[in-house]
């Protein structure tokens, strides 16, 4: 074997070897990810679950704001509609 040969053979050894390690390493970064994905996990649904309470909320306040509007107005048209018989009753009593 010629000095070539060798030298072709060493660096066959070490890319092998090369890529034992990387595979190594991206399985042993994969194995990380898999540890860290169950508070990537609670979080999402945490966040999830606080999207859903907020907007929960802003229903339940708009609805509030409704009501609330609905009451004047009603309490509005109450007193119209009295006002508009007291008048009446002051014309009956004219005629």
């Amino acid at each position: 074997m010629n000095e070539n040969e060798k030298l072709r053979v060493t660096q066959r050894v070490l890319e092998d070897a090369l890529k034992v390690v990387d595979h190594k390493l991206d399985r042993e970064q994969r194995e990380q990810k898999r540890e860290e994905n169950p508070a990537k996990i609670i979080w999402t649904v945490l966040r999830f679950v606080l999207h859903i309470v907020l907007v929960l909320a802003a229903a339940l306040f708009a609805f509030d704001l409704l009501m609330n509007k609905k009451e004047k107005i009603e309490e509005a048209a109450d007193l119209e509609r009295k006002d508009l018989i007291r008048k009446l009753s002051a014309v009956k009593g004219r005629i």
